[in-house]
């Protein structure tokens, strides 16, 4: 199957999400490029 055939996935996140990330991020900024990196490959479908 090509990349061009992929269906890229809608991300909305959810409260719970959004306020652990806002928690994690003060702890370590760095973990919201983890986490945006994370959630770019499963919305890709890799």
């Amino acid at each position: 199957m090509s990349n061009s055939s992929k269906k890229r996935v809608d991300f909305i996140p959810q409260l719970d999400f959004v306020q652990d990330l806002n928690y994690l991020s003060k702890l370590d900024l760095t973990i919201l490029n983890g986490a945006k990196d994370a959630v770019s490959i499963l919305r890709d479908g890799l």
